[in-house]
């Protein structure tokens, strides 16, 4: 499975465990900053943000929408008719195809 990062406020929340994080300053400049489990006191910058690993379900969800326009597909053929939520799909698969 992939993975991506989003970027999390340090306001917010912190890391869970102690470790590395790509940290970012106010000056958008992006550094590795050490979390020590309460805060990342050890880095030479104050961080506003830090980024989060988490898993990138990107791939299976195009896969489930060609699935479901199949589907789509047959309903149509047998029954001649098609519907708004087709449509929506068929946008939004042009969307994740286009996007780089």
């Amino acid at each position: 499975m992939k993975t991506k990062h989003i970027k999390v406020s340090v306001s917010d929340r912190t890391p869970e465990t102690a470790g590395y994080y790509f940290i970012i300053n106010r000056a958008a400049s992006i550094q590795i900053g050490h979390f020590n489990g309460r805060s990342f006191a050890e880095s030479f910058i104050d961080p506003d943000y830090w980024l989060e690993e988490v898993p990138d379900y990107e791939e299976e969800m195009k896969e489930m929408l060609a699935k479901c326009m199949l589907e789509f597909g047959r309903f149509k053929a047998e029954f001649g008719q098609g519907s708004k939520l087709e449509l929506e799909i068929k946008s939004l698969l042009t969307k994740l195809k286009t996007e780089p």
